[in-house]
């Protein structure tokens, strides 16, 4: 691709004036131009032969007092920051890579915020006016006018607003380091405040977002305005998220793959794994808790209880009833001779009753409960783990014993 003849004319007018290429470079970059533009120019004029003629620097020059084409402040002010950084990102931080520490960008995200706030304000001024939504309910007006008069105030006490910014600036560095982190670990060694600039002047599209308040408020009348204000949202946070690659590319010249997955695939990756844990925790937490089977009596776990299998229900309640069924898994009939649990008082044992005939084929069940001696009390929805005791026949063989765990909450 060409070099644009403006910059080309304008090192051939510098040469001629005594200035050396590093300061005609270092002009044209302040300048606003990319540092590609610039060499591709140099390499231009160096074909016409004029990269041979390097005279002595004129003594009562310096490099900002060159004029280029293209004129810009000395230094880039917030408007120029603001208009290059979301239109054109890569000439933005080819102008900002040399600037020191964080300061710059983080007034750059202030003043952001700042006008955010502004048109927040002017809305909640003016809406109670300008929605009939309000003008035919005084309570709505009435809360706006709340709203209003408490933002004024935290806008006028500076112990509040200086607050306010402390915490925002506390959350930006924790998210920048982060940031840093994966940034590092792609060997992107720049430094962490270029990782913050990158950061702080990709919030440039945060600006728009000063619309969709105005656009969720005035949906109060016009409905279709909420899809607007969503795809407002959308717009805007794929806008920041380019520019963040793009300036994390270029200030720790590492590839746009790489910024991708320090930005976006490496929190996404810890986001899930996050979500996954807590999912479990909880759901096991709230399966436990709230099984509708749990709040009958039943449910929880059971263990043990050899060839005749898992019960098929158990039930605990707060006045000392407890009630369990059992089943027959084995191949041939059983005569169950007795039934106990350690649910008395202490872990006493209890002896367990049945009125159902205590002979029981293959496969089938019986219910046995206390009878007029109880289990200990319990509060309802505490947990219990009762172990119970089946003794019983088979045919032609020795009385054996059936022992097994069942748990749950109390009904």
């Amino acid at each position: 691709m060409a070099a644009d003849p403006r910059i080309i004319q304008y090192i051939r007018d510098q040469m001629d004036a005594g200035f050396r290429r590093q300061q005609i470079s270092d002009a044209l970059l302040e300048a606003g131009w990319y540092k590609e533009e610039i060499d591709q120019a140099f390499f231009e004029v160096a074909n016409q032969a004029y990269s041979k003629y390097e005279p002595e620097p004129a003594p009562s020059q310096e490099t900002y007092e060159l004029h280029p084409k293209k004129p810009l402040p000395e230094k880039p002010g917030f408007f120029w920051k603001l208009r290059n950084v979301l239109f054109h990102p890569g000439r933005l931080f080819e102008a900002v890579k040399n600037e020191k520490g964080i300061t710059k960008a983080l007034g750059f995200f202030g003043i952001l915020s700042f006008v955010n706030f502004a048109i927040t304000m002017a809305v909640l001024l003016f809406a109670p006016y300008l929605l009939q939504s309000f003008m035919q309910d005084p309570i709505m007006k009435q809360i706006f006018q709340y709203m209003l008069l408490t933002s004024l105030i935290s806008l006028l006490n500076p112990l509040d607003l200086l607050v306010n910014y402390a915490i925002v600036f506390a959350f930006t560095l924790l998210g920048a380091a982060m940031v840093h982190l994966f940034v590092y670990i792609l060997r992107g060694s720049k430094g962490f405040y270029q990782t913050y600039k990158a950061l702080m002047y990709a919030s440039a599209p945060l600006i728009f977002l000063a619309l969709v308040f105005p656009l969720f408020l005035f949906s109060i009348d016009y409905p279709f305005l909420v899809f607007v204000a969503v795809g407002l949202m959308l717009i805007v946070g794929f806008w920041s998220l380019y520019i963040a690659i793009k300036g994390l590319s270029k200030l720790h010249e590492i590839s746009a793959l790489k910024a991708v997955v320090a930005l976006v695939i490496f929190p996404l990756i810890i986001l899930v794994v996050l979500s996954f844990v807590a999912f479990t925790f909880l759901s096991s937490f709230f399966l436990g808790l709230f099984n509708p089977s749990s709040f009958l009596g039943a449910g929880g776990t059971a263990t043990g209880f050899g060839e005749l299998g898992m019960p098929s229900a158990w039930q605990y309640n707060y006045d000392g009833n407890f009630s369990i069924t059992l089943k027959n898994n084995a191949a041939t009939p059983i005569t169950i001779n007795s039934v106990t649990a350690n649910c008395g008082t202490n872990g006493a044992t209890v002896v367990l009753e049945t009125l159902d005939p205590m002979h029981l084929e293959s496969g089938g069940g019986i219910t046995y409960s206390t009878g007029d001696e109880k289990c200990a009390l319990k509060e309802s929805g505490e947990t219990y783990s009762v172990s119970v005791a089946v003794r019983y026949l088979q045919e032609s063989s020795f009385l054996k014993t059936a022992s097994g765990t069942v748990t749950g909450r109390v009904a």
